[in-house]
This record gives structure tokens, sequence and C-alpha cells, in this order.
């Protein structure tokens, strides 16, 4: 199972080092607006799993929906700040372009 993983990783470094650049190299991407959709997408998922683990009572078919609203919006919403504070912290070292008159 260790190298399936590893041999995964090596093909996803080799994508985004070596094809990803000439692939993307005629068109104008918006790299910032699409790794936030990237990440709300990853948060969503990956939060409604943790929900689910965590309202899950040991039986199939029930689970407690109330708590497990609850907890999902609860982990979501922390994703949610953290992404944002995030982004407020690395969008101040952007160089602002001067306006030309």
């Amino acid at each position: 199972m260790v190298w399936v993983i590893v041999i995964a990783a090596i093909f996803v470094v080799l994508f985004v080092m070596i094809l990803l650049p000439k692939a993307t190299k005629s068109y104008n991407v918006a790299w910032g607006s699409g790794f936030s959709r990237i990440y709300y997408v990853l948060a969503f998922i990956i939060t409604f799993f943790v929900a689910f683990d965590k309202s899950y009572d040991g039986e199939l078919i029930e689970v407690n929906g109330p708590i497990f609203f609850a907890t999902w919006a609860f982990f979501y919403l922390i994703a949610f700040i953290g992404f944002k504070i995030f982004r407020w912290i690395f969008g101040g070292f952007k160089k602002k372009e001067k306006k030309k008159k």
C-alpha cells in the first residue's frame, strides 16, 4: 500500500513540475481563484467525513442529524475562516500595481 502512495506522489510531482507549466503556457490562468475553489471543495468533503465520523452512533443506518449538521457546520466554518485568514496574511505581501494616468 505504501508503494502505491509513493508512486502516486511521484506522478503528481512530475505532472506539476513538467507537464502543467507546458500545458498552461499559452493560457492566462487565474491560479488564486482556482486554488481557492479547490480548497473549498476539499474542505467541504473532508469536514463532511469528519462530522460523519463524530456523529456516527455505531449503527449503519442511524446518524444523528442535528449533531451531524452542527458538527459539520462548525468544522467547515473553522476551515473557511482559516483560509480567509491565510489569504489575508499572504495577501499583504502582494505588490500593488500603480495606476497609469
